[in-house]
């Protein structure tokens, strides 16, 4: 009978493994897609994604009595959010950059048993995911950076000045990140999670620090590479402001983050005839390369140290 019940629970183990790797995996490259065709990741992706990740989760509780699997979820998901809000408010990344790594913190907080990466790191899967997020992020920003940026001479002159302004910011995002890294390995590590976590912010955060540098240089090619000026009729809701739109009655400023709401286009349209809007890369088809090399390849910082 034990044996039995054994074989039971490492069967629902192994399923619902797969599942909620599928989920993420899945969920991730549905939202990439969206965002190469429009530019735009439609917040129910990001929910759906983590609702199911959570539910997954909750069943592998209840199949093998481990209250972890979902407080997992729960602690990865909701910090794995917060820190992407957190670089969204702060300009770093887009909102739907924010929900899609929240969403695939519920839904993948823990390597699934069935898979074995080539490299496994001492430090909780989630923070492996985590950092391979970083990674296949900055080096996908970093080549479009260069290929778009280093063609324009300016681009370089500004970006110094840019790092003089923004260098605060840069040190509050780290101290974040250093505490988000913290509470997950309270839950996530052994004993002695202060001292763990503490090595792993001082191997993980040269990497960190770089990818903000390479996030600033990226806003800059933005502002100054990456800006068009298109007729009012083609302006649409999400859209970034390269310059003020003055309005009959006050106006509509180039420093919101979020993208123009359905009420501001409509009062831009009264206004004006063309403005100038800015384009940005892409960021969420990293998420689901990143999944893959977890599953595979395994922590690519481990990988590059060892």
């Amino acid at each position: 009978m034990d044996t039995l019940l054994f074989y039971r629970i490492s069967y629902h183990k192994v399923m619902l493994g797969y599942l909620g790797f599928s989920i993420a995996l899945v969920g991730s490259t549905i939202a990439a897609v969206w965002d190469l065709k429009t530019t735009e990741v439609p917040d129910y992706v990001s929910i759906i994604t983590a609702v199911s990740g959570l539910l997954v989760n909750l069943a592998m509780w209840q199949f093998t009595g481990n209250f972890m699997y979902f407080l997992a979820s729960l602690v990865v998901g909701i910090t794995f959010f917060a820190l992407g809000w957190l670089f969204f408010m702060t300009g770093v990344w887009g909102g739907a950059d924010a929900f899609v790594m929240g969403a695939v913190g519920f839904a993948m907080p823990v390597l699934p048993e069935t898979f074995s990466p080539l490299s496994l790191a001492t430090w909780p899967f989630a923070l492996t995911l985590l950092m391979n997020i970083f990674i296949v992020g900055a080096v996908y920003t970093l080549l479009f950076a260069i290929f778009k940026g280093l063609r324009d001479k300016s681009v370089v002159e500004e970006y110094f000045r840019d790092i003089k302004n923004y260098w605060k910011t840069i040190i509050l995002v780290f101290i974040a990140y250093c505490f988000v890294i913290i509470g997950i390995s309270r839950y996530l590590w052994s004993e002695k999670f202060l001292m763990d976590s503490l090595t792993y912010i001082a191997v993980s955060g040269p990497f960190l620090l770089g990818m903000l540098l390479i996030y600033r240089f990226l806003k800059v090619v933005e502002n100054v590479g990456m800006t068009n000026e298109i007729d009012v009729e083609d302006l649409s809701v999400g859209d970034v402001l390269a310059e003020d739109v003055q309005l009959e009655e006050g106006s509509v400023s180039s420093e919101k983050i979020v993208g123009l709401s359905e009420e501001n286009v409509e009062e831009i349209r009264d206004s004006v005839d063309r403005v100038k809007v800015r384009s940005g890369v892409m960021f969420v088809p990293a998420f689901p390369v990143a999944i893959l090399l977890s599953v595979t390849v395994g922590d690519l910082l481990f990988l590059f140290l060892v």
